[in-house]
């Protein structure tokens, strides 16, 4: 009977862990048109985390201070974006996002992107993930698509 306690017990705390978890969907991919500064609806959801929108936006407040030190000089050719995820996270534990976000010119080539990983907090609720970088002004404007591929993963 004692037995039969403890294994009802250790079904029930596994049962509970795997509902806090992320249930591992499949990776989220989506091609859309390349637009600076402006939402874009994602609505991914794996577990208890969700990704809700995400936006590239233009970032001249802080006048290129990543540009000016990667090329210093040449301010002129490079511009400052950071790319915004919206989420929210309803469990008690930090997952993290694996991110790649490249935009690509009319015949569909790669000009520049992101490719890294953001902390996704617990307990939180429409909170930004940021990641500012410099990239070429000449490429944002031939960017015509943007590819969008995220995934859920443990911190």
């Amino acid at each position: 009977m004692r037995h039969t306690r403890v294994l009802r017990f250790a079904a029930l705390a596994a049962t509970a862990a795997l509902a806090a978890a992320p249930a591992q969907a499949a990776p989220y991919q989506r091609t859309v048109a390349f637009a600076l500064d402006e939402w874009i609806d994602v609505a991914f959801q794996d577990g208890a985390v969700t990704i809700h929108r995400l936006r590239i936006e233009r970032k001249s407040g802080i006048k290129g201070f990543k540009s000016a030190l990667s090329r210093p000089g040449n301010g002129q050719f490079v511009q400052d974006v950071q790319i915004q995820l919206e989420y929210s996270n309803t469990s008690t534990t930090d997952w993290q996002v694996k991110a790649r976000i490249v935009w690509l010119d009319s015949a569909d080539r790669v000009i520049d992107g992101y490719e890294g990983r953001e902390d996704v907090d617990d307990k939180e609720s429409h909170e930004l993930a940021t990641m500012l970088f410099s990239t070429l002004r000449y490429g944002l404007d031939q960017a015509r698509r943007l590819r969008i591929e995220l995934e859920i993963v443990p911190d």
